[in-house]
């Protein structure tokens, strides 16, 4: 799992969300995942935040030991590009969970820089750099072009996590803000005029428990779609964790039992796939044995595919949907070291994916981070 995802998870837990983890024997499936290249050796960057807009466009970001750390896809290597002024070689502690592209002459990161969010554009040659905030936290983006760039965040909490929404529109000059129903912790951008959105009402965000909807803009406004309620599972309820959206009248969210406020037994495994068809959600999938970490990706067909860790091997293995079953793949690894991964990424147009991984070692070393591909 990045550190994106780790994050995530960590601030999901403490506002009900908890992201937990156990899967079952894993399958071999054809075509398979591969580590594509390994980032070690001399900076050791922990590469974060992931994005892609075709097969010869993909980006993805992170941080070493003084710099931001930015690598480009042109279809066939992936090439470091420079990070802007400000950036580099500095003793600021640098982060880059966030990424988002339409196109290789558009492409945005958010990174915090000594806990200040900023928003960065690479237009192909050149950046440009926006002070966001000091005080709020991008969680995530949608870039459709130029004009219409989305940054969806929050601002601090009460200690549940995640605070009221913290929403901006970029119209090519300047940030807007934008009144949402709900605070965006999940975002699933399918189209400008189709994006789908996970996470408490700006009513009970702050309060204990929190209502979670999903909310999805039209291209004119938000609407916010309540979540059926399910029946508790060993006294865990369950809170909605991922969404995935794939059309105005189609999206999926995937649901995990929570943790019991203020510690206690650990979660038991178990996990729910909901299907919104424009007017009502169905209850495709229930799984007891499956546990979960942060991730529902489209297959590019009919399927998704979603990460799992087991918390006792500490093995963590890709879990494909289809057909209505679950398959796992172990995430491949080298000697010597653990595999994890996460930030699972659709390439459009295609059934490939990308992801982000770590490899910790076994005995001594350092952790290294490696970018996973399923496909060509």
């Amino acid at each position: 799992m990045s550190l994106r995802t780790a994050l995530r998870a960590g601030a999901l837990a403490s506002a009900g969300f908890l992201m937990v983890a156990g899967v079952g024997p894993a399958a071999a499936s054809s075509p398979s995942w591969r580590i594509v290249q390994v980032f070690g050796a001399p900076d050791f960057p922990n590469m974060q935040g992931l994005a892609t807009s075709g097969a010869a466009n993909a980006w993805m970001a992170g941080g070493d030991a003084s710099s931001l750390v930015v690598k480009r896809w042109d279809g066939s290597q992936w090439q470091p590009v420079t990070p802007p002024s400000g950036f580099a070689n500095t003793t600021a502690s640098i982060n880059c969970f966030v990424a988002g592209t339409s196109g290789p002459g558009n492409t945005w990161f958010f990174p915090s820089r000594d806990s200040t969010y900023y928003g960065l554009r690479w237009d192909g040659s050149a950046w440009t750099k926006f002070r966001l905030s000091s005080t709020n936290q991008v969680l995530g983006t949608a870039v459709f072009s130029r004009t219409n760039v989305w940054e969806f965040g929050a601002k601090p909490g009460s200690g549940l996590g995640f605070g009221p929404a913290w929403v901006l529109r970029f119209n090519g000059s300047t940030w807007r803000q934008v009144s949402v129903p709900g605070t965006p912790v999940n975002v699933s951008p399918a189209a400008a005029s189709d994006i789908w959105a996970l996470g408490p009402t700006a009513a009970t965000v702050n309060n204990n428990p929190q209502v979670i909807i999903a909310m999805h803009w039209n291209g004119r406004s938000w609407r916010s779609i309540s979540l059926p309620r399910l029946t508790p599972v060993s006294g865990h309820a369950w809170v909605p964790a991922a969404i995935l959206g794939q059309g105005p009248a189609s999206a999926w969210v995937e649901e995990i039992p929570a943790a019991n406020p203020g510690g206690g037994s650990p979660p038991p495994p178990g996990l729910w796939l909901l299907h919104w068809n424009g007017s009502a959600w169905t209850k495709v999938l229930h799984d007891g044995t499956h546990n979960y970490s942060p991730d529902l990706a489209s297959d590019g067909n009919s399927g998704l595919w979603l990460t799992g860790f087991n918390s006792t091997t500490l093995a963590y293995s890709f879990v494909h949907f289809a057909g209505g079953l679950l398959t796992r793949t172990a995430v491949p690894s080298q000697a010597g070291f653990v595999a994890s991964a996460g930030d699972l990424s659709l390439i459009p147009g295609t059934i490939s994916l990308w992801a982000l991984g770590s490899l910790t070692p076994t005995g001594p070393g350092s952790t290294e981070s490696d970018i996973l591909k399923f496909g060509n």
